[in-house]
């Protein structure tokens, strides 16, 4: 009886059909792609950024809203990375360790902002008046939900699975 082993290449993260990193059904230019990449990392890049340089709270990564800003933030910055890898025809072995760790951020970021956003308005509601909250609780996951409908990359329920082993 082997011991169990465990390795990143045990998960089927990514796809084989490397053009849905390049274009999508939605937006069939690579150019427009690219751009529609950029704008959606530097617009959750910049919300991060905002966040961090404006909370002065020692505790800021006490709150799980903020590891779920974090984490989609990652996904969006490492989505737009790998864009241009795919676009400048960086070597295969780069390509297909990017496909693989974006595809597990991607997993991760959008179960925990789904499951954030809908336990912040079941169970809190506290300072709408503030345009962060709005941001974090409710427009992120909208956008998470054009990232679906717009690229091609699959999303499979089992994924959903890969955001609780984190916590494992």
């Amino acid at each position: 009886m082997g011991a169990f082993t465990w390795s990143l290449s045990d998960i089927p993260l990514g796809t084989e059909d490397n053009s849905v990193y390049e274009t999508s059904s939605c937006i069939k230019t690579k150019k427009s792609f690219a751009w529609y990449r950029f704008f959606q990392s530097g617009y959750f890049l910049a919300w991060f950024l905002m966040i961090l340089i404006t909370t002065n709270h020692a505790n800021h990564w006490v709150y799980l809203t903020n590891w779920g800003e974090a984490l989609l933030t990652t996904y969006f910055v490492l989505a737009n990375v790998t864009n241009i890898c795919f676009q400048s025809e960086a070597s295969e072995k780069t390509t297909n360790v990017l496909k693989k760790i974006t595809s597990l951020f991607q997993h991760c970021s959008f179960s925990v902002s789904v499951t954030l956003t809908v336990a912040y308005w079941v169970l809190l509601r506290t300072e709408l008046e503030k345009p962060r909250n709005w941001h974090t609780h409710g427009i992120n996951m909208i956008l998470v939900f054009v990232e679906v409908i717009i690229t091609d990359i699959p999303v499979k329920m089992a994924h959903l699975l890969f955001a609780g082993l984190i916590y494992q």
